[in-house]
Parts: C-alpha cells; structure tokens; sequence
C-alpha cells in the first residue's frame, strides 16, 4: 500500500510505509532462493514493479524505492492483478501489507493460493487537515480577497484537539486562528485578505501530535481581480446611469460595454 495514509508517522516518526518495508524485508529474507516472486505497489491504481523473479537484490532496491503518493489507496484492483500472478506459479501465497484491512471472501482463499495481510496502522492516530479551500475577490470591495477553508479532523481521533490555523501572505504572517473539533467534527471559515496580484497566500494547520503533514498546508497565489462586465443596450440612455456607472468604472469595479438597439 503507498496511498497517502502511508505516510503518517508514529512516535519515534517512523511512517507507516518504513514500517511495511521492514516487514516484507524480513520474509523475504526467509524465503529459499528457489522461490519466484512479484511485487505489487498500488494507491488508486496497481501497479506490477517486479514480475515473477528469483533475483532478490532486485527485489530489495525495489521495495526501498517505494514512497508514499498522496492519493487515495484502493486494493481490489491491486488483488486482481496478484491473484493472476500467483494462478501461474502454484502453490503460492499473496502478502498484503498496509494501514486498512482487506475483507477477503471464502471464494478468494483456496489451498493454492492463500492470503495474507499484515497491519500497519497506527493503534492510535490523530490527523486534523484542510479539505475544503477556494480563493475569491471580497464583495463591493477594492483590492481585498476572502479565501475559504474548511477544517477536519478525523473520524478516528480518539479524543478533541485544538489546532491553530496560521494565514501568511507573501511569508508574513497575517492572522492566526484557534480551532477546536471533535473527532469527525469539521469547521469552515472565512479569511479576509489584503494582498496584490501574484503574492503567495499560504494557509497551515498546526496540531500537537498530528500524524499526516500532507493535509495541512495549502498554497496559492492572490489571483488578479476583474472587473465585472456590463452590457449596457439602449438607444435613449438614461444619464443618471451613466453618471453612477462611470463612476464604478473608474474604481474599476466595472468594464460597460455600450450600444443601441441595432447592436
């Protein structure tokens, strides 16, 4: 498994992927050097590093080699490309190791080929992280920008937590939020800013003995504010509208684009 979970540490900050490395290590080691075997990685989808093969220094460098990716891990399509490796070299045994724990059906074990899965996963994870993010220009106002963030903590938290939530533009810090949630609680919020086209807006959550890092910082750039576009059709035009939309236009909170009946 090397889908992003992988990649929460523990305590001593060991991830989950060295941990699953160190375990397959260890029974390769074991195996007589007669022993044919393959190597799969999978996060949404499989992916076949190593196919039917005796040469274990391969094998070694190969799983070193393995990292995290910060998608989603899905293992059904990872056992199907197992199931027929192992249905070529019989009896054989597929090893799964990783963080969630497969279902396996009566149908899937035969005396041929059996499955294995080794567990992974922190006994007691606490992940808080940013889900939801959108940047946009702050209504009937100049050169300031509102940016939306949603924050959540996990489901399996085992307790309430307290993370701060630090705004800096351009490297300098500019707000700082406090945010308590219960386990599968989330929050949104929204963030004033003052800034220029093209500074960098970073947003980070900091929170005491979080496990995963990939989740907790956005970055982006202050986009560049556009007027809204007006059509403005008529043949008689009232002057009273001119006076106020030109007004706007000049703040440049409006590009009019005029014309009579024919256009």
């Amino acid at each position: 498994d090397r889908s992003a979970s992988m990649a929460a540490k523990d305590a001593q900050g060991q991830t989950r992927m060295k941990a699953a490395q160190e375990v397959i290590r260890q029974r390769v080691r074991s195996l007589p050097d007669t022993v044919i075997v393959s190597l799969l990685t999978f996060d949404a989808k499989p992916s076949v590093l190593l196919s039917r093969s005796r040469n274990r220094r391969e094998l070694m460098r190969l799983i070193d080699g393995i990292t995290p990716v910060p998608r989603e891990g899905k293992l059904d399509g990872a056992l199907t490309v197992a199931r027929r490796l192992a249905d070529l070299e019989k009896p054989s045994e597929i090893w799964v190791v990783g963080d969630s724990a497969p279902t396996f059906e009566e149908s899937d074990q035969s005396a041929e080929v059996k499955q294995r899965f080794t567990q992974v996963a922190l006994s007691s994870p606490l992940n808080v992280g940013i889900t939801g993010f959108q940047i946009r220009k702050a209504p009937l106002t100049r050169g300031r920008y509102e940016a939306f963030a949603k924050v959540s903590a996990a489901v399996a938290n085992s307790r309430a937590v307290t993370t701060a939530l630090e705004v800096r533009i351009a490297g300098r810090l500019s707000q700082l939020r406090e945010i308590e949630l219960q386990p599968g609680a989330s929050s949104s919020i929204i963030l004033p800013l003052d800034g220029v086209r093209g500074q960098r807006l970073e947003i980070e959550l900091k929170t005491p003995g979080d496990c995963l890092g990939w989740d907790n910082l956005v970055l982006a750039p202050l986009p560049e504010l556009k007027p809204l576009i007006v059509s403005w059709f008529s043949d008689t035009p009232d002057p009273f509208t001119g006076i106020a939309l030109g007004a706007l236009v000049e703040s440049g909170k409006l590009e009019i684009l005029k014309g009579g009946s024919a256009n």
